[in-house]
C-alpha cells in the first residue's frame, strides 16, 4: 500500500502563563483523568487561567497540537483491505500501543500546558 501513516490531530488551548493558578479538580474531571492516570490523579498539580489582560480574560493564550499516529504495517493494511472493521480496530489499537489523542492531551494537562476541560473536549470529539 502507498499509505504509510495515518495522523490524527486536534488543537487545544494553552493556559495563559500570566494568570495560571492552581485548579482543584471537580469529581467528574477526576473520574475522567483516572482512566489514564489511575490512582495517581491526586499526585499531580492542575492549573487553569483566571483570565487577565494578556489573554483578554479567557484564561488561555495560544494553541498547541495533540496527535496520534497509526503506522500502516502489513497487519494494519491487511485488516483495512479486507473490510473487517472490528479486526481493523483491534489491530490498529494494538499497533498504537495506547498512544492516543486522549493520552497526549492528558500529558499536556499533567505538564500544566492545558486544562482538563480542553483535554476532555478533544477526546470527546474524537470518541463520538
Amino acid at each position: 500500500t502507498s499509505l504509510q501513516v495515518v495522523l490524527a490531530q486536534r488543537l487545544v488551548r494553552v493556559i495563559c502563563e500570566s494568570c495560571a493558578t492552581d485548579y482543584p479538580l471537580k469529581p467528574t474531571e477526576q473520574e475522567w483523568l483516572r482512566f489514564e492516570l489511575g490512582d495517581t490523579v491526586s499526585d499531580h498539580h492542575y492549573l487553569h487561567g483566571r483570565g487577565c489582560a494578556q489573554c483578554n480574560g479567557t484564561g488561555y493564550r495560544g494553541r498547541t497540537g495533540v496527535y496520534e499516529m497509526l503506522e500502516m504495517t502489513e497487519q494494519v493494511a491487511h485488516a483495512a483491505n479486507h473490510h473487517e472493521p472490528a479486526n481493523f480496530t483491534r489491530v490498529a489499537q494494538a499497533q498504537m500501543a495506547g498512544e492516543t489523542l486522549r493520552r497526549h492531551a492528558v500529558a499536556l494537562v499533567v505538564a500544566g500546558r492545558t486544562t482538563v476541560l480542553e483535554a476532555m473536549r478533544i477526546s470527546n470529539q474524537f470518541e463520538s
